[in-house]
């Protein structure tokens, strides 16, 4: 998937009934399509960049739910991204918009890891890792 964004991050923020995105937020979901590193301390707002992040590159249509991987340090913290993500994708897609039909043939997943090449172990985020993956799941399998 390619193309460029129809749908800002303050505009997905209003159509999901959101607080508005502040604007270091702001340029974080919109960053270009290329990896991306965000220092920030607790409290800050990462998981909720990283979710917006996600829904943002699907909505415009730059990536599927399944070419996404997201990867935290707790467990509590990347089951919350996996719900945001799923439950934002799903109010888009009611909406006509993104690709967030399917999620529960193709979910996504959800855990946590420490150190490198955590996304690679059974404690990686992914999406369309497979049918009915969740919690404590890896993105190990791939999708149908």
């Amino acid at each position: 998937m390619t193309g460029t964004a129809r749908h800002s991050p303050q505009e997905l923020a209003r159509l999901l009934g959101l607080p508005q995105p502040t604007s270091e937020q702001a340029a974080i979901i919109a960053a270009p399509l290329s990896p991306v590193l965000v220092i920030a301390g607790a409290g800050s707002g990462k998981t909720e960049t990283m979710a917006a992040r996600a829904v943002w590159l699907v909505a415009n249509g730059l990536v599927a739910p399944e070419e996404i991987l997201g990867l935290t340090f707790t467990r509590k913290a990347a089951g919350e991204l996996s719900e945001r993500i799923r439950r934002r994708l799903a109010a888009l897609a009611a909406r006509g918009l993104g690709a967030g039909a399917g999620l529960g043939e193709r979910g996504l997943g959800a855990g946590s890891g420490r150190g490198a090449g955590a996304g690679a172990g059974d404690r990686g985020f992914g999406a369309g890792a497979g049918p009915g993956v969740g919690e404590g799941q890896g993105a190990r399998g791939s999708g149908p």
